[in-house]
């Protein structure tokens, strides 16, 4: 006979994963400037958040998790 046990350790490790995952803090993250003038909607890589650029809107904190890909685009500085 099967017991509950052995499904404890799928879910151990599905809760290890989420764990590993929200050890990334995320409230990291870098400033980035626009750098065109037309206002853009971009959808981090990572995180699904959208972030909204504009002349109006240049800067924007983005988690350090979706600022490489933006970064690598030529479109963004990053803020030092």
């Amino acid at each position: 006979m099967r017991s509950a046990i052995p499904n404890q350790p799928a879910s151990r490790e599905l809760n290890g994963s989420d764990a590993s995952q929200s050890a990334v803090p995320h409230s990291a993250g870098l400033y980035l400037r626009y750098r065109e003038k037309s206002r853009i909607v971009v959808i981090g890589a990572h995180t699904a958040q959208q972030y909204e650029f504009s002349a109006m809107t240049p800067v924007l904190r983005v988690d350090s998790r979706d600022a490489v890909p933006l970064l690598s685009t030529g479109f963004f500085d990053k803020i030092v």
